[in-house]
C-alpha cells in the first residue's frame, strides 16, 4: 500500500535498505516529487515571491544539513537518500530557477547569469570530486555535498539552455531529436527501465560471455524502455494530456508561452506566474526535453 500513496520512500527510509527485489526501487523518486507537489502550491499560495525565495535557500541549506547530521548520527545512506526533507534542495533550486524566470525585474539578469553559473558549478563540481569523491555512488560525500553539487548543476544547464539565443552550441545539441524523442518519453522510460532490465536479464543466454551478455542486456533494456515508453505514451498519458483543453491556465505567464524545459528528477516546481516578463526577454522553448509536462 506505501506504493499507491506515494510513500515508498519513507519505507525504504525506515529500513535503511532498499527492497531486494529491486524491479521498484526507482519509484523513490516519484515519491519524493509526489509528496513535494502535494505541499509545494500550498506554500506558493501564501508567501509573497520574495519570501518565496527566502524559503528556497533555507530548505536547501536544511536539507544540506540534515544528510550531514544523520549520516554522522549513523543512519544509512538510503535514508537521507530517500527522504524528501534531505532532497527538498534539489527540488528547491528548480523553484528558485522557475522564480528567477517568472520575475519581469530579475528575468533579464538571469540570462547573464546562467552560462557562466553552469561553467563554475561544472568546475566546482568535478574539481571538489578530485580531492572528496562527490560523484562516487554510495559515498558519505556524495550523499552530501554531492547532491547539491549535482542539483545546482543542472538548474544550471536548464536556466542557461531556456535562455540562450537559438544558435547557441548548447541549445542546438540539446535540441537534436533523438534527446527530443527521449525527453517526450523520459518519464515512461524512468517507471519501465527496470522491469525492462529484467526481462532482458532472464532472457540472456547462459552460456554468452560476460561482456556480450552485458551489451546484450543494455541494448535490449533500451529497446524495450523505448516500446513500453511509447505504448504509454500513445495509450495513457497523451489521451490525459489532451484534457487540458478543458482546464486551461487562466494564469499562465505569457512570455513563457508553452515552453517545455527539461526536468531532471528533481528541478520541477510550482511558482505564482501573474508577473509577466518583457516580451524582449522571453525565454524560449529549450527542446531539450519536452517530458510531456507530467
Amino acid at each position: 500500500w506505501y506504493y499507491w500513496f506515494y510513500l515508498q520512500n519513507v519505507l525504504f527510509a525506515w529500513r535503511g535498505s532498499w527492497p531486494a527485489e529491486r524491479i521498484l526501487n526507482h519509484f523513490w523518486s516519484l515519491a519524493v516529487e509526489e509528496q513535494f507537489y502535494l505541499v509545494w502550491p500550498l506554500i506558493v499560495a501564501a508567501l509573497s515571491r520574495k519570501n518565496l525565495t527566502r524559503l528556497c535557500g533555507i530548505l536547501c541549506a536544511v536539507a544540506l544539513g540534515l544528510r550531514f547530521a544523520m549520516l554522522m548520527q549513523g543512519y544509512p545512506g538510503v535514508t537521507t537518500y530517500a527522504l524528501t526533507f534531505t532532497r527538498m534542495d534539489s527540488l528547491c533550486f528548480g523553484a528558485l530557477l522557475a522564480i528567477g524566470l517568472r520575475n519581469a525585474s530579475f528575468y533579464p539578469n538571469t540570462t547573464k547569469w546562467f552560462p557562466g553559473l553552469l561553467l563554475t558549478s561544472g568546475l566546482l563540481l568535478v574539481g571538489v570530486d578530485v580531492v572528496w569523491p562527490v560523484l562516487k555512488s554510495q559515498d558519505f560525500a556524495a550523499y552530501t555535498l554531492g547532491h547539491t553539487l549535482i542539483a545546482l548543476f543542472f538548474a544550471s544547464l536548464i536556466g542557461t539552455l531556456a535562455t540562450v539565443p537559438a544558435d547557441h552550441v548548447l541549445y542546438r545539441g540539446f535540441s537534436l531529436l533523438p534527446l527530443q524523442t527521449l525527453g517526450k518519453y523520459s518519464y515512461a522510460i524512468y517507471v519501465f527501465h527496470r522491469f525492462a532490465y529484467s526481462i532482458m536479464h532472464g532472457l540472456s543466454p547462459i552460456s554468452a560471455s560476460e561482456s556480450i551478455q552485458g551489451w546484450v542486456n543494455f541494448g535490449g533494456t533500451v529497446l524495450l524502455s523505448l516500446l513500453f515508453a511509447k505504448l504509454s505514451w500513445t495509450l495513457i498519458e497523451q489521451p490525459f494530456l489532451r484534457l487540458k483543453k478543458y482546464a486551461p491556465r487562466p494564469d499562465e505567464c505569457p512570455a513563457m508561452g508553452q515552453a517545455v524545459v527539461m526536468e531532471p528528477p528533481a528541478v520541477a516546481s510550482l511558482v505564482p506566474s501573474n508577473d509577466a516578463m518583457p516580451s524582449a526577454h522571453q525565454p524560449r522553448e529549450a527542446d531539450v526535453a519536452s517530458s510531456g509536462q507530467h
